[in-house]
C-alpha cells in the first residue's frame, strides 16, 4: 500500500505536528510505503517524483473555514494537473481542526469537506472512499479530548492493513 500524506501547517509546535506525528507512527504497524509532503513549511517535493498513491491523507488545519491556502496551492499545483496523480487512490482520509464548533462548520457549508468530496475523489478511483476526522472547537478542549481524538486518529490509521478495499 502507497500512502501520500501532505500536512499543512507552518509550525513544528502545532497540534497539527501532532496528529502528523501519530499517524506515521500508527503507519509503522502496517507494511505502507509512505511519502510525505510538508505544505507551508518551506519544504519542497516534486509531486512527480512520487508514485501513485493508494491512499491520500489530508492532515491540515480548518483556516477560514477551509484548506489552509498552502494546501490549497498544492493541490492545485500538484495533484490537479491531469497526471493521473490521484488514479489508484481507493481512500482519502481527511483529518483536521476546527476552531468553531461543528454546527457553525454545517452552516458554513463545511468547505473542506466538500471541496474533497467535489474535486478530490473525482480524480480518484471510481469506488473511492473518503473518511473525515474533525476536531471541533480546539481551542477550547481540555488534554484529555485532544488526547482522545489522537487515539481516534491513530486507531484509524493502523486498521488500513485490515482494509482489503486499499490492499494492494
Amino acid at each position: 500500500m502507497k500512502i501520500l500524506i501532505a500536512q499543512s501547517h507552518p509550525s513544528y509546535e502545532s497540534f497539527s505536528e501532532a496528529i502528523l506525528q501519530v499517524v506515521l507512527e500508527s503507519l509503522k504497524q502496517t507494511d505502507a510505503e509512505v511519502s510525505l509532503v510538508r505544505v507551508g513549511k518551506q519544504e519542497s517535493s516534486s509531486i512527480l517524483e512520487l508514485e501513485k498513491p493508494n491512499l491520500l491523507a489530508l492532515i491540515y488545519p480548518t483556516w477560514w473555514g477551509g484548506y489552509p491556502a498552502s494546501l490549497l496551492q498544492w493541490i492545485q499545483d500538484s495533484l490537479m494537473l491531469g497526471n493521473g496523480m490521484l488514479a489508484n487512490v481507493q481512500k482519502v482520509i481527511s483529518v483536521t481542526t476546527h476552531g468553531s464548533s461543528k454546527l457553525v462548520n454545517i452552516v458554513q457549508g463545511e468547505w473542506g469537506k466538500a471541496y474533497t468530496k467535489r474535486k478530490l475523489l473525482p480524480l480518484c478511483k471510481n469506488s473511492v472512499q473518503s473518511e473525515w476526522l474533525s476536531l471541533y472547537k480546539i481551542d477550547r478542549q481540555r488534554p484529555q479530548n485532544l488526547e482522545t481524538f489522537l487515539g481516534e486518529v491513530s486507531k484509524s490509521f493502523a486498521r488500513l492493513n485490515e482494509d482489503e478495499a486499499i490492499r494492494c
